[in-house]
């Protein structure tokens, strides 16, 4: 999550339950340029029966084994073995994560060494937020809110009222005065609340249609007035400092994903663009207009979400850990090749710049990276995914990109040309398997995939 924050800056999040949906018939390849338009079986025609299987394997592991300086993910001594929740590093060698069972721990030195901080609370840690190295706050089950302004060496412990009956999973600080705070009470409902007096008082916050705002799950402020956050199958906004919150249409009713459980939001000051993530079903969305509309894909079961700028990203998920570099058109992988079982867990991401970042999750798991998915290849090279679905088919596809497409049959024969387009059909075409070239408008190739006809 991109916890950069500034005077007028922040985020808070929560895990969610892990869920990996497998998706059939995408392969991410290398975006390679193509020179020429001839098909990719062209060459290897000469090698008789059987030829079949093996151009076809000798296509993919050309794609497959171009030389790439991978990005390594090294895993952490965290010292405890309990889920952690939430990372963050208000400056670059000084991080926080905060965990279950009142787990707080603190590294001076980029992760070598963390050391386990005390509260005096067992509670479950979900969120927290720091304005510098020195002070910040947490926030946990049973309404519990702490502060330190020594590094977490003391904390000042408070509860909202009812606190037996409060969650807290977010948070969010403007300074040392004005904070707001989300989770849910009473068999789920959303909970709001904000303070403006350091966290002495909190004034609960009025949500429109309060029944879709079930566990609040972030909360994003741009400037003391404007601000989101995210709770299942919908993004809340509000313009009044967070005294009053309304629904914006996420377009997750519309495309049957009103069930996600949104998990995280970036949005930066000065512009209207803000991105979110869930899960159950997949969701990643994003605005360019404060939410007036949104324009979203569904690739991949997201849990966090962190952003460098406006443009550059990472966004993380059951298995997965993707890149963009263009506010979300493509994303790349950021696994490093690393295996998915390192990311199926991972609750919480933070980079401190776009190349070095940190990854925290069940089973006292913390993670590093310090050349965050860049490759060796250029900058215009790019590992892009496009969902292909549904797939198998008994006709109609479906692209979650806007992609040209040459369809070709198993003996390497170019079948179809499709221009720039999301969708197309292969009713007339008899049962079997078929590859599919996607590319760019540029006619350079960002994926090929499997098509199964039944």
């Amino acid at each position: 999550m991109n916890d950069k924050l500034n005077a007028n800056q922040g985020y808070a999040n929560r895990f969610g339950h892990p869920l990996q949906l497998l998706k059939a018939g995408t392969i991410p390849l290398l975006k390679i340029p193509q020179k020429r338009s001839i098909s990719p079986w062209s060459q290897l025609r000469t090698m008789g029966k059987g030829g079949c299987f093996c151009l076809i394997q000798a296509w993919f592991m050309i794609l497959l084994t171009v030389s790439l300086a991978q990005a390594q993910w090294t895993t952490l001594n965290s010292g405890t073995s309990v889920s952690l929740n939430e990372i963050h590093f208000p400056v670059p060698d000084t991080g926080y994560v905060v965990g279950e069972q009142g787990t707080v721990l603190r590294t001076w030195n980029g992760g070598v060494v963390w050391n386990p901080l005390n509260t005096r609370q067992r509670v479950d840690f979900h969120e927290l937020k720091f304005i510098s190295a020195q002070e910040g706050w947490i926030v946990g089950d049973s309404g519990t809110i702490c502060k330190t302004i020594d590094g977490g060496e003391s904390w000042t412990c408070q509860y909202l009222n009812h606190a037996d009956s409060i969650s807290l999973h977010a948070i969010e600080v403007q300074n040392s005065q004005v904070l707001w705070v989300g989770g849910f009470h009473d068999n789920q409902l959303g909970y709001l609340a904000k303070s403006v007096d350091g966290g002495q008082t909190w004034v609960k916050a009025q949500v429109e249609n309060y029944l879709w705002a079930v566990d609040i799950t972030k909360i994003a402020m741009i400037n003391p007035q404007v601000g989101y956050a995210s709770t299942r199958g919908n993004i809340l906004k509000t313009i009044d400092g967070g005294l009053n919150w309304r629904i914006t249409d996420t377009a997750t009713v519309a495309t049957g994903s009103m069930f996600s459980v949104l998990e995280d939001i970036a949005c930066f000051p000065g512009t209207d663009t803000v991105y979110t993530c869930g899960w159950y079903p997949p969701y990643f969305g994003k605005t360019y207009n404060g939410a007036s509309q949104w324009q979203h894909r569904f690739s991949d079961d997201y849990t966090n979400l962190d952003f460098i700028n406006s443009q550059v990203g990472y966004v993380g998920g059951w298995g997965v850990l993707h890149k963009t570099i263009n506010g979300g058109q493509t994303f790349m992988d950021a696994s490093g090749g690393s295996s998915s079982a390192l990311f199926t867990s991972i609750y919480s991401i933070d980079f401190t710049d776009e190349w070095t970042g940190y990854a925290c999750g069940a089973a006292g798991k913390i993670i590093k990276t310090a050349n965050g998915g860049t490759t060796s290849v250029n900058e215009n090279s790019s590992i892009s995914f496009v969902n292909v679905y549904p797939n198998p088919t008994n006709g109609r596809v479906q692209l979650s990109d806007w992609c040209n497409i040459r369809l070709y049959d198993l003996h390497g024969r170019l079948l179809e040309e499709i221009n720039w387009t999301q969708q197309f059909d292969i009713s007339s075409r008899p049962k079997g398997i078929y590859i599919m070239q996607l590319m760019n408008k540029e006619g350079q190739l960002l994926q090929v995939s499997k098509l199964i006809k039944h």
